[in-house]
């Protein structure tokens, strides 16, 4: 699976990273389930490396086609890889990447 670029955003901001599976779902089928990672994809220097990446979670994602993980703070000049999980009502799992740099220039 390719790994969507976020756009960046700054240590301070709280925003909203939206996980699409609405176009992947057979007619009839929903989304019952989502559950949101945070990891550490880079970071320069790499003694900068937050290490507590889960805490840019806020709260748990939203339950729909299209589900939102609300996402506050990180540490400037690293890079997250957001990982949303989706189950369907029919067993599906489904997964979306995206990698999010936090920037506080």
């Amino acid at each position: 699976m390719a790994l969507t670029k976020l756009p960046s955003k700054d240590p301070g901001e709280t925003v909203d990273v939206s996980y699409i599976f609405g176009n992947e779902l057979a007619p009839g089928e929903t989304i019952v389930g989502v559950t949101s990672t945070c990891t550490v994809f880079s970071a320069m220097p790499v003694t900068a490396t937050d290490p507590s990446p889960t805490s840019v979670l806020v709260g748990t994602p939203s339950v729909a086609s299209t589900s939102i993980q609300r996402v506050y703070g990180g540490l400037d000049a690293n890079v997250y890889e957001i990982l949303g999980t989706g189950t369907t009502n029919l067993g599906r799992v489904l997964v979306r990447k995206g990698l999010l740099p936090v920037s506080s220039s």
